[in-house]
């Protein structure tokens, strides 16, 4: 059970953390976007890389777990957060049950999101980065799913 929520959290920080590394990405283009509406001759670009250090920090993480665990032959958590054990027929059953219920949480979610991006308009200027929150509105919906359902093998 402890290694279940260790990869729920670990999945949801990887979708925070690449959620971070986008806001750079969206603060360039609108200012790509601004230098193209202004016409301006001279212009100059910053992007903050302490946004990325997530992202760094979880492939380093990530890549020094995987070294270690390929000398043991075994995979692991961190690298691979959806893979639990299905050593029996009950087991595969409850895993089957839980990716069938995360996979139809995407029809109801997808287009809830894309009613969401509806609003983007209302907050372009106060909170640019709208469309990304929604998006990632969906793996991160999905991938709860599927962890509290799965829950139950180790029940």
């Amino acid at each position: 059970m402890k290694h279940l929520w260790f990869s729920l959290m670990m999945s949801i920080c990887t979708i925070i953390a690449f959620g971070l590394a986008m806001i750079p990405l969206i603060q360039l283009t609108n200012g790509l976007a601004d230098l193209i509406r202004n016409d301006a001759s001279g212009f100059s670009v910053e992007i903050k890389v302490v946004w990325f250090l997530p992202v760094v920090l979880l492939a380093i993480i990530e890549a020094i777990d995987c070294l270690w665990n390929k000398r043991k032959n075994k995979s692991s958590f961190w690298i691979y957060p959806l893979v639990n054990p299905s050593d029996d027929e009950r087991e595969r059953a409850i895993t089957a049950k839980a990716s069938h219920d995360a996979f139809f949480t995407i029809w109801a979610v997808a287009p809830i999101c894309a009613g969401l991006m509806c609003f983007y308009p209302l907050f372009t200027d106060v909170f640019s980065i709208y469309p990304m929150v929604v998006v990632l509105i969906i793996p991160f919906v999905q991938v709860t799913v599927y962890y509290l359902k799965i829950r139950r093998i180790y029940m």
